[in-house]
């Protein structure tokens, strides 16, 4: 195990390294799952493998990352994190507090279930596809993002939109460029990411990936992939 997680630690590190190149925001790969298995180990599988959660979780510095996960999830004592990590147990016990703080502060509660989050998607497009600006505003909450990853590959919004009024315009102005070719665009349901959500296809072809977090029945974040490296296993 220690020698596992200091591999893992290593390899954060190069992510790390690596997005720091990387144009524009970053989103984790979509998980496509296989819809097989366990109910309650899927509930649990949901659980971790959340956009928000993930975009939570990349925020965290490698150490902090790694005795967060090892205590609070896999159950470590923070006597055997130390010794894992080669650095003190009180350092330890920082890390971890540091990480549980920022985790929880960053991430979403995202307390829909997902009917509720299947009607908001439902609503959501369909207000954007009539152009009904007002009713858009109106599922988003105040304090609503949108995190969204072209990778430099296709055009997409340069940095995070926030607030209601952003997000519904960017949208609604992205639906409007389509006009010309909109019956090409198909919506499709999809679950992906441990929550449900909507695959974008032109002409059959994946070019987005959409999920949200809910809050209180509002929309408060929306997550759309849509560079094509990371949308290759829809396609399959």
């Amino acid at each position: 195990m220690t020698v596992c997680t200091r591999l893992a630690v290593d390899a954060m590190k190069s992510a790390r390294a690596r997005r720091e190149e990387y144009v524009g925001i970053w989103l984790p790969e979509p998980f496509v799952e296989s819809g097989e298995g366990d109910p309650s180990a899927k509930a649990q599988l949901d659980e971790s493998v959340s956009i928000a959660l993930m975009v939570a979780m990349e925020m965290l510095t490698p150490a902090e990352r790694a005795a967060f996960l090892l205590h609070d999830v896999f159950g470590y004592a923070f006597g055997e994190v130390s010794n894992m990590l080669g650095k003190s147990e009180p350092t330890c016990r920082k890390l971890a507090s540091r990480a549980r703080t920022r985790v929880r502060r960053e991430r979403p509660r995202n307390d829909a279930d997902p009917q509720q989050h299947r009607r908001l998607l439902g609503a959501f497009f369909e207000a954007a596809h009539a152009g009904e600006f007002e009713r858009l505003e109106m599922l988003l909450s105040e304090s609503v993002e949108l995190h969204s990853d072209g990778g430099g590959r296709v055009p997409t919004a340069p940095d995070v939109l926030r607030g209601p009024e952003a997000v519904s315009a960017f949208f609604s102005r992205i639906w409007r460029q389509q006009v010309p070719s909109r019956r090409s665009v198909q919506i499709d349901d999809r679950w992906f990411s441990g929550t449900p959500g909507v695959l974008i296809r032109q002409r059959g072809r994946v070019i987005a990936a959409i999920g949200l977090a809910v809050d209180d029945g509002l929309i408060d974040r929306i997550f759309a992939v849509r560079n094509p490296e990371k949308l290759t296993r829809f396609h399959a």
